[in-house]
């Protein structure tokens, strides 16, 4: 078995290389998390100063999208990353005619919180606390989700009917044009999970190069 090793030498080398990670499917020991390490985050409160007012940009999704959205209302409801230490997030439940999605994103300091958080959230995901390896392509769920991991922050994206990727995708570039994203999962509901890469070209799948 390899030898398990952390600190700062894994996170630069983990996070800027994360273009060339395997393609098959990793385990917490494949990348060298261990319990003791990267686990899951008991769910006591830590005080971080989250805001309830609502940050999203609802002229720049209409444009993108071509949908109207009808009202916005800030959520309070806790997920596992707001368990782990963060800077600062916001949590915003968007009605679009007969249908809704979350939209959630977190801020961290540095590259150390975020991979915490991360690793805590593919280690307890969705209301049934289900893990999911790195690179899985089997994963499935009821409802849908979509997550972008750059280095320093988290979006989540989830709702009770699938959305389109593509709007998402153009809306975070827009409101976030330098940033790069490490990591972009999509779960559409009752289909595995897809994995991509974001290039000069956009978003690419891993999945379909794993398979």
């Amino acid at each position: 078995m390899k030898d398990i090793f952390f600190g700062a030498i894994f996170l630069l080398t983990f996070f800027s290389c994360s273009e060339e990670q395997p393609n098959d499917a990793l385990s917490y020991n494949d990348i060298g998390a261990t319990p003791s390490i990267v686990s899951k985050t008991e769910p006591e409160d830590i005080l971080i100063l989250d805001t309830l007012a609502i940050d999203f940009n609802s002229d720049l999704f209409q444009n993108i999208s071509g949908l109207k959205i009808d009202s916005l209302q800030p959520l309070s409801k806790k997920s596992i990353l707001d368990r782990g230490q963060h800077l600062n997030s916001n949590k915003t439940l968007v009605f679009i005619e007969d249908s809704s999605f979350e939209y959630k994103e977190w801020l961290f300091q540095d590259k150390v919180d975020l991979q915490n958080a991360f690793y805590n959230l593919i280690d307890c995901f969705g209301n049934n606390c289900e893990s999911i390896d790195l690179y899985d392509t089997t994963f499935e769920a009821k409802t849908y989700h979509l997550v972008y991991v750059s280095h320093k922050t988290i979006h989540w994206v989830s709702s009770a009917q699938n959305q389109k990727r593509r709007n998402w995708t153009l809306y975070l570039k827009k409101q976030h044009p330098t940033t790069k994203f490490n990591f972009v999962f999509e779960i559409r509901i009752d289909e595995p999970i897809e994995w991509f890469e974001d290039d000069e070209n956009g978003l690419q799948s891993k999945t379909e190069t794993n398979d």
